[in-house]
């Protein structure tokens, strides 16, 4: 069945004269049928997230619910390279991840806990 998911979201901005807003949606059809969700402690140092049955990444939703801010990238060659950062109380949510196999890592060695959502493509 086509268009089984739907990402979208709203921005407005307002100081002074400044003035911007804007409103997107896009619908996906999902491929294949596995969808992960989960919260997980992320560390100081990068680790791989957990990802289910999903092997192909699509949609997804990271919502950050730690004190520290958290970093959603990948492993090259033993190094984290940083896609994006998420601020505390922030979340960042895309209908294509890019990353065939994402790590996240926590600012702080206290760690914090991330909640994603990723779908399979």
């Amino acid at each position: 069945m086509p268009n089984e998911i739907t990402v979208s979201g709203s921005v407005r901005i307002s100081k002074g004269s400044m003035e911007f807003s804007r409103r997107m949606s896009s619908t996906l059809t999902m491929v294949g049928d596995a969808l992960m969700h989960s919260v997980q402690l992320i560390g100081d140092t990068h680790e791989p997230l957990v990802m289910g049955d999903v092997t192909v990444p699509g949609a997804f939703l990271f919502i950050n619910l730690s004190t520290f801010d958290i970093q959603i990238g990948k492993d090259v060659l033993g190094s984290f390279v940083s896609s994006f950062k998420i601020p505390v109380d922030g979340f960042v949510m895309g209908s294509n991840l890019d990353i065939a196999a994402p790590y996240a890592k926590c600012s702080d060695s206290e760690g914090g806990y991330l909640e994603s959502a990723i779908s399979q493509v």
